[in-house]
């Protein structure tokens, strides 16, 4: 079974020695969460929290925005893809923001 192979692999000390070190490589931040998780996701009767789906990522690249109306309100949601060291390239999305 897939997921015994996967909980067990990340209950391995190697493995977390690695995770330890996560910060030198890319690894998802929610990884730990999604693995100490995976009796709970891998039922069949699953169903996403909130956290799951708060933690859940995709990465983006670029500036995605969405716009969404509440009652007479208009609301701008920007998705700034990319790490820190690309923020000259989208920081100036926040020059009339007004809350974050």
């Amino acid at each position: 079974e897939v997921a015994a192979s996967i909980r067990e692999l990340w209950k391995d000390p190697g493995v977390q020695e690695c995770y330890r070190h996560a910060y030198e490589y890319q690894l998802n931040d929610s990884a730990p969460y999604f693995f100490n998780a995976m009796d709970r996701i891998i039922s069949p009767e699953y169903i996403p929290s909130e956290q799951d789906v708060l933690r859940s990522r995709v990465q983006t690249t670029g500036v995605i925005e969405t716009a969404f109306w509440v009652n007479k309100l208009v609301y701008r949601l920007v998705d700034v893809g990319g790490q820190r060291s690309e923020r000259r390239k989208w920081i100036q999305c926040f020059d009339d923001v007004r809350a974050v």
